[in-house]
């Protein structure tokens, strides 16, 4: 039962950050630290944030009632594993300036780890 949790939990966040970029991709964007973006940008937030992110709540809901709770998990795994490294690696790069990105990596190992739960055996249980 705690896997449909860890599943559910994850995809509902997914829908909504997915949601609140589609309809609102330049307040959302500010919360990433783009002050100010063009309209060609903020048709790339739009689907890379909102259409990306809105398609893996779905998937994850999708996969979960079609019986495959174990692939829903892991696709989050991978995608919050790609999106932690990739924010870590531009934060090293940029030399440890102030950034609103550090909590955005922060919230996604706390989901990753979360996620990851969702697949790990707990000790004696089932």
């Amino acid at each position: 039962m705690y896997p449909v949790f860890v599943n559910s939990f994850l995809a509902l966040i997914w829908l909504f950050c997915g949601l609140c970029f589609l309809r609102s991709p330049a307040h959302c964007a500010r919360r990433l630290g783009y002050p100010e973006l063009g309209p060609e940008a903020l048709v790339d937030i739009r689907a890379s944030f909102g259409g990306v992110c809105l398609a893996i709540g779905i998937g994850s809901f999708a996969l979960a009632l079609a019986g495959r709770l174990d692939n829903a998990l892991w696709m989050q795994i991978i995608l919050l594993s790609g999106y932690a490294c990739g924010r870590g690696l531009g934060l090293v790069l940029k030399a440890g300036a102030p950034s609103p990105h550090r909590h955005w990596l922060l919230a996604e190992i706390t989901l990753l780890i979360f996620a990851l739960s969702g697949v790990m055996p707990f000790p004696g249980g089932s």
